[in-house]
């Protein structure tokens, strides 16, 4: 039998917001169920956005370096 080649997986950028939008969802809809939580959520939705800008910088950087070394 012939093997099968493995589908090539999702973009991760695709996988990364549509995490970074579940969450944020997550967090909005838990801050106005619980007002008590309103704070931590908060401070959460800033620390996830803070997170995708990280990962989103990072990959930019490692774009350019692979671009200038012509990998």
């Amino acid at each position: 039998m012939e093997k099968r080649k493995p589908k090539p997986s999702a973009n991760p950028v695709l996988k990364d917001v549509t995490l970074l939008f579940g969450l944020l969802f997550f967090l909005v809809l838990l801050a106005a169920v619980i007002p008590a939580l309103k704070f931590i959520c908060e401070v959460l939705i800033i620390l996830t956005l803070l997170w995708f800008l990280g990962v989103t910088i990072f990959r930019i950087i490692k774009f350019i370096i692979r671009l200038i070394n012509g990998v």
